[in-house]
């Protein structure tokens, strides 16, 4: 009885001690892999983030140089038929490059007159509307190329981007053909390339207000997530605006104390930058997603080896037990015991 005693703890001690062996190569082994898994998880998802933030830029960009492109195209045209004196081909022009390009409104004001014909037929004198002094008329009549200025409420009430572009004859100023394009339209149509389960795209102009937004109520207001952003890109604009940049993913706050990593990017317009924004939780739950799995990898394994170790120690010691068995009962003969 004391033999299989003796015999017990042996194997006890030694599947004791294996295990502590295997429980500590596990836990180096683990230790790598798990680094090298949390650095690949994380340059994944900044990768999303980062082909988010380039694809809404090309998109963005895209959609702002075809609607220059359509009033380009439109002032030249109106240029052809202004000689003719019919205002009703002008007209024509308006209201089909508007439903053409999903212009909110287009509109054409007259420098001498004052006047500002509208592609709904409408017509609008001075003293209904100051067009000299409207900024969009007033900085396109600058300009030598069609542009983007606002963004500023509309005529028809709602938040716009205005693509204008000064139309002459020979030396002589005609007037500015300008294109209404709403923010909220904008933001629907560019805004959806960013768009995925965990992430959203967003664009903030340089002191933290919302351009373009997903949530259409937030859209010309600020916010401490925006505020919290702008402050960060407007640290090092060149470093934060460029998703190439290894580091340039950074962590931002709301105001309700949720952290968002944010990945920028900036715009033929500098008015405007885009942001791909995920929660910081997605990084984090990934990463213990990854340490749960390989913890609980790591005890299932270590048990079935010392159960393992434990059957082979046993077995191993027991010819062992049967000599020592022996062998005492022979000196215990010798001895008349």
């Amino acid at each position: 009885m004391k033999e299989k005693k003796k015999s017990f703890s042996i194997s006890l001690k030694l599947t004791l001690y294996a295990g502590l062996l295997i429980a500590i190569i596990l836990a180096i082994t683990n230790s790598f892999s798990y680094f090298k898994s949390k650095n690949s998880t994380f340059e994944l998802l900044r990768h999303n983030q980062m082909k988010v933030a380039e694809d809404v830029a090309t998109a963005f960009n895209d959609y702002g140089n075809n609607r220059r492109k359509a009033v380009e195209v439109l002032a030249k045209e109106i240029q052809k038929v202004l000689n003719k004196g019919n205002d009703e081909e002008v007209f024509g022009l308006l209201e089909s490059f508007k439903e053409a390009f999903h212009f909110d409104l287009i509109y054409l004001g007259f420098e001498d007159t004052g006047k500002v014909f509208l592609s709904n037929w409408k017509v609008l004198d001075s003293s209904s509307f100051d067009l000299k002094n409207a900024t969009w008329y007033k900085d396109a009549k600058k300009a030598t190329k069609p542009d983007a200025y606002g963004p500023y409420q509309s005529v028809n009430g709602g938040h716009v981007l205005t693509y204008a572009m000064p139309i002459y004859q020979g030396s002589k100023l005609i007037g500015v053909v300008g294109a209404d394009y709403t923010l909220e339209q904008y933001s629907k149509d560019v805004l959806v390339y960013g768009k995925s389960a965990n992430t959203y795209a967003a664009v903030y102009s340089p002191d933290g207000e919302i351009m373009f937004h997903e949530y259409l109520d937030r859209i010309l207001t600020k916010n401490p997530l925006s505020i919290n952003i702008t402050n960060v890109i407007n640290s090092n604009p060149d470093f934060y605006l460029n998703p190439e940049e290894k580091n340039s993913l950074f962590e931002a706050s709301d105001d309700k104390g949720n952290s968002y990593e944010v990945l920028c990017n900036k715009t033929l317009n500098p008015k405007f930058r885009i942001c791909a924004v995920t929660e910081s939780k997605v990084y984090t739950s990934s990463i213990r997603e990854i340490l749960f799995t390989q913890a609980l990898a790591g005890i299932i394994a270590t048990v079935v080896a010392l159960i393992l170790i434990r059957i082979l120690i046993s077995r191993g010691l027991s010819p062992l037990t049967t000599i020592q068995s022996g062998l005492n009962s022979f000196f215990d003969f010798i001895n008349h015991k």
